[in-house]
């Protein structure tokens, strides 16, 4: 075998194993290590991505965990571009929220898709949004319920799970605000000194 022909071989059997170790995704946000700055009592929303290109799914279930002390669920909305309604089958979950009974602080249960004929992504699954309830900060984490399964193979497939931390600000008192506050201390004190002045004239 030539070098150049070697060379070749090498090139192939490299590219196929970088090809073939990417694994699926599924993140807040374009990547898969996020962070989330927002201002206290404010809400902010974050899309939830899905990319399983390599290997199409089937579907799967993931829970989402969150800071109860930091955040309260507000909502989720399914993209309907990702999985329109008509295509929904029967293990298509189109909504997510707190675990029922009893409910648990910090977890939001049963975000569940997928496809007969499978997912491939890249693709927005939809959008959670939250609000600041205490300023400091909060991980946004994924926990598997149901393995992802590979279309192909009906294989578990090895799914890469992003993470955002979410930090949340105490708002501060606009400069407008303190300037306001400054001018009635300081109208205060002219009233203040023109009652004494009145007050000493009388005597």
């Amino acid at each position: 075998m030539s070098v150049r022909a070697l060379c070749g071989s090498l090139f192939g059997i490299l590219l196929f194993a970088a090809t073939a170790s990417q694994a699926a995704t599924i993140s807040f946000g374009e990547t898969l290590i996020n962070t989330i700055n927002t201002d206290l009592n404010g809400t902010f929303s974050v899309d939830l991505l899905m990319d399983f290109t390599e290997d199409a799914t089937l579907g799967g279930t993931v829970d989402i965990l969150f800071n109860p002390d930091r955040l309260s669920f507000h909502s989720f909305h399914f993209n309907d571009a990702f999985l329109p309604p008509e295509q929904d089958d029967p293990f298509v979950i189109r909504r997510i929220g707190p675990e029922p009974e009893p409910p648990l602080p910090g977890k939001l249960v049963g975000l569940k898709f997928g496809h007969l004929f499978g997912l491939v992504g890249p693709g927005v699954i939809g959008t959670l949004t939250f609000q600041a309830i205490n300023a400091g900060s909060s991980l946004l984490t994924f926990d598997t319920v149901e393995p992802f399964r590979s279309i192909n193979t009906d294989d578990i497939q090895s799914v890469d799970f992003g993470s955002a931390i979410v930090n949340v600000s105490a708002v501060p008192v606009p400069a407008a605000a303190w300037l306001f506050g400054s001018s009635l201390i300081a109208l205060a004190g002219v009233v203040k000194k023109r009652k004494a002045l009145k007050h000493a004239s009388r005597r």
